[in-house]
């Protein structure tokens, strides 16, 4: 985690327990997100503002409470799926297939076909001009255009 701050990343909120937030009463929803908080401030040095709901599962209570609890919550524009039994390859192929301006890639740590595949994508999209970019500075860029242009992400509520 302290190399993830190091080297530029961040650390967002996705609960403690991994649980789908819709079927939880408010409390436990609030417990979830602050008790993950509370484990990743440290390593943070900050705040923890950026959280992403377990299975990308929400309501309006769930985003509304976050919100509450001042966190922005985040979505993604591009799953390639990487915790399902597919060749790297068919990863490559399908973030590849899905990548757009302002997009943000929901890919998992663990997976060894992620690992494979992550540097081929990487390379293929810088070489397409991509370039990468923290959420926050994604949020930030897109609070830049006003109503009549094109937001950074759609996915960011």
């Amino acid at each position: 985690m302290r190399r993830i701050v190091a080297d530029g990343d961040e650390i967002g909120d996705h609960t403690f327990n991994h649980y789908k937030l819709t079927n939880l009463p408010a409390t436990q929803i609030a417990a979830q997100i602050s008790t993950c908080a509370e484990l990743l401030e440290p390593y943070a040095g900050h705040p923890i503002t950026l959280f992403r709901p377990p299975h990308g599962r929400f309501d309006h209570r769930v985003v509304a409470l976050a919100h509450a609890m001042g966190y922005e919550t985040v979505f993604w524009s591009d799953s390639p799926e990487d915790t399902k039994d597919i060749p790297p390859s068919l990863l490559v192929s399908r973030a590849l297939d899905q990548a757009s301006p302002g997009g943000i890639v929901l890919l998992h740590n663990g997976q060894y076909k992620t690992i494979e595949a992550l540097p081929i994508i990487i390379d293929r999209l810088r070489s397409e001009g991509y370039t990468f970019v923290t959420v926050t500075r994604l949020i930030e860029d897109g609070r830049r255009y006003d109503a009549s242009n094109v937001r950074a992400t759609p996915f960011i509520q």
